[in-house]
């Protein structure tokens, strides 16, 4: 209503948009068809039955299979598989892709979606014999929603097969009260023929792909509704996600940490390098008041420090800041030694 009367000003129709003020739903909150995407096991107990099965919808079993499989794994949608033909596939290109027109894409533009191995592996016998120009799933099937017709015969078919599998009857009660391979579950998710789209993102975001990524892959037009509307991830999903976090186990004590941080522990903590070079102090040029020398041998910057302090500093004698401070270590404090601050730390070195 708001986006007519916008075109009813556009064209001069009224002087003002008489719907401009009224608020849209917020979906979030009315959700009236909220999906869900297939396991990997109830996807191929799915694939199983619908190649078993019997024609419908004037589409034979094993193609019904074909069209759930490739929608699975590329994400396109219902209407823009029924318009595909052999001619739509590059199976030799690099890398191999199928091509939906402009004519028929949600967008209006032509989408390159790129295939992965397992669907070409599949496809490739599905192929032979089939027409180049005509469609691979002809017919009716994605007009007003029938294509969850498909799906959901072929779901209970599965499920029954599924359920005939029991070794008992304590096992079948329970799969019978089970929500696996069920159109519906208790919480009211649906499987329809969209979720396969929605497993196909959900699977995308599993296996870690750039959510960039994702995005392009299911051709969306923001990354928001990518994750949020199409990504399904369960609690077991995040445990897994956080057992890949490395938070590193402590060694040594707190304590100990803290000593050697001040360098009260009875050992100056020294960097595993030195920087390749260092500019002189402030107000100072090289080769003036002081000599300074590049080094990286920490030990012997070590064995240097304790030598002054054995045979000045502890005899009364005043040890210079440019004896005792290492660079990159702030600050060495032994009560009596001339101390630098943070920015000259890194400008000062020793003979």
């Amino acid at each position: 209503m708001k986006a007519f009367g916008s075109w009813a000003v556009k064209t001069r129709r009224v002087q003002d948009n008489p719907f401009r003020f009224l608020a849209k739903i917020n979906n979030e909150v009315d959700v009236r068809h909220e999906r869900r995407p297939l396991t990997n096991e109830e996807f191929s107990r799915l694939i199983g039955a619908a190649t078993m099965g019997k024609p419908f919808r004037k589409l034979a079993g094993p193609d019904r299979a074909a069209l759930y499989f490739t929608a699975a794994a590329t994400g396109i949608r219902a209407s823009e598989l029924a318009s595909l033909t052999r001619a739509s596939f590059d199976l030799n290109g690099d890398p191999p892709t199928v091509t939906v027109a402009a004519a028929y894409s949600k967008h209006r533009r032509e989408d390159v979606v790129p295939l992965h191995a397992e669907l070409i592996a599949y496809l490739v016998p599905w192929f032979d014999g089939k027409p180049l120009d005509a469609p691979l799933w002809p017919g009716k099937w994605a007009m007003n929603n029938e294509a969850g017709d498909l799906i959901r015969r072929d779901l209970a078919n599965a499920r029954t097969t599924w359920i005939g599998e029991a070794s008992n009857d304590r096992e079948r009660d329970d799969r019978t009260a089970s929500d696996f391979l069920t159109y519906r579950d208790s919480a009211g998710r649906v499987a329809d023929f969209h979720s396969l789209r929605h497993r196909f993102i959900t699977e995308l975001v599993k296996a870690g792909v750039h959510p960039k990524d994702a995005k392009e892959l299911a051709r969306h037009s923001t990354i928001t509704l990518t994750m949020d509307r199409y990504a399904h991830v369960g609690l077991r999903d995040t445990a897994a996600a956080l057992s890949k976090l490395k938070l590193g186990s402590p060694t040594t004590s707190p304590e100990s940490i803290g000593l050697r941080a001040t360098g009260t522990d009875g050992a100056a903590s020294l960097p595993p390098s030195l920087p390749p070079s260092l500019p002189p102090a402030r107000g100072e040029s090289w080769g003036k008041s002081r000599k300074y020398e590049k080094t990286t041998d920490l030990p012997a910057v070590a064995g240097k420090i304790g030598a002054k302090l054995e045979n000045k500093a502890f005899v009364g004698e005043k040890v210079s800041s440019t004896e005792l401070h290492p660079t990159g270590v702030e600050p060495v404090t032994f009560g009596f030694v001339d101390r630098c601050s943070i920015q000259l730390s890194y400008e000062c070195m020793w003979k």
